[in-house]
Formats: structure tokens, C-alpha cells, sequence
């Protein structure tokens, strides 16, 4: 049996949930690089998929894609439901 290095946090066995910033946006949430680095770290969370341990058998593996589809289920009702 074979690991994979997880698809989902691409190894790190976490996420962060601040999202992505173009660089001239960073600019007005962001006083500085520092804060933003800072606020990254605070927002890390453990990867739902590996549950942070950065790599998966070929069994997990293989319900991956399940595992995506099961996520835009979740997206799609929090956006319907304003719960975000």
C-alpha cells in the first residue's frame, strides 16, 4: 500500500481560512506582510481531508473525489442558506 502526499493542503496537513488577496487588496486589510502572516497563522486549521497528517493511503485516496463533491454540497447550502 502506497501514501500520496494529500491533494487537498498539498502536504502541509493544514489550511488557512483567511482566502487569497491580489497584492493591491492585501494592502487595505493588511497594515504590513507581518499582520497578514500573523492573522495566517491564527487562521490555520487542520486539513479535512488527511486530518493533518499530510499524507494518505491508497484507500483514502481513492475517495477523494467523493470527498470534493461532498464539499461543494456543503458550499453550495451555506451560500444558500447565508450560513457562511
Amino acid at each position: 500500500m502506497a501514501n500520496h502526499v494529500c491533494p487537498e493542503c498539498e502536504g502541509e496537513g493544514y489550511v488557512g481560512t483567511l482566502g487569497a488577496f491580489f497584492p493591491g487588496e492585501l494592502g487595505e486589510w493588511y497594515d504590513d506582510a507581518e499582520d497578514y502572516l500573523s492573522a495566517h497563522e491564527a487562521s490555520k486549521t487542520a486539513c479535512s481531508f488527511c486530518k493533518g497528517m499530510r499524507v494518505v493511503s491508497d484507500v483514502v485516496m481513492s475517495g477523494y473525489e467523493e470527498y470534493l463533491e461532498y464539499e461543494a454540497e456543503k458550499s453550495t447550502y451555506s451560500r444558500m442558506t447565508g450560513d457562511y
